[in-house]
């Protein structure tokens, strides 16, 4: 009975590996800091980068592995918004920073258990993540930041 249970933690840690190797290089910028370059992609990491200008923003692109993370970028160079879908969760602690992060983590403890979808809804703060098996998506923003005649729709 106990190799079988050390054999199911190697199994979950193996499992979580690809996270890992995400988690460490996914994003490059955090909610309501400044863009800056990108570090820490492993060469063995399939990295596609890019970055579409709006009329009043940008959007920084950024694909690895299949997980895509967005970052809507306002005027002066803040990050107003985050978006990821893939198979695997990008470092929300890298992508959101330590205050967003922790009120995330806040809801996660309130939902009970089992729950796969948690949501921040403040007047500052908007957080929707949704996990499943090998799929993850989610977006934050700062309601604050955003641009003028950019609408929620456009955050996806």
């Amino acid at each position: 009975m106990q190799r079988i249970r050390c054999v199911g933690q190697r199994l979950a840690v193996l499992s979580l590996l690809p996270t890992l190797i995400l988690a460490t290089s996914a994003s490059h910028a955090t909610l309501g800091g400044a863009v800056t370059p990108i570090t820490g992609v492993s060469t063995q990491q399939k990295v596609n980068r890019q970055v579409n200008q709006q009329s009043n923003y940008q959007v920084h692109e950024l694909s690895i592995d299949g997980t895509v993370v967005r970052e809507y970028v306002n005027g002066t160079g803040t990050v107003f918004a985050v978006v990821w879908q893939g198979q695997f969760a990008p470092n929300l602690y890298q992508l959101l920073g330590d205050t967003a992060f922790q009120r995330l983590g806040a809801a996660g403890r309130a939902a009970h258990a089992g729950h796969r979808q948690l949501q921040v809804q403040e007047t500052d703060l908007v957080i929707q993540s949704i996990n499943r098996a090998r799929s993850s998506s989610g977006r934050a923003y700062l309601p604050a930041l955003i641009p003028a005649g950019v609408g929620l729709d456009t955050i996806q």
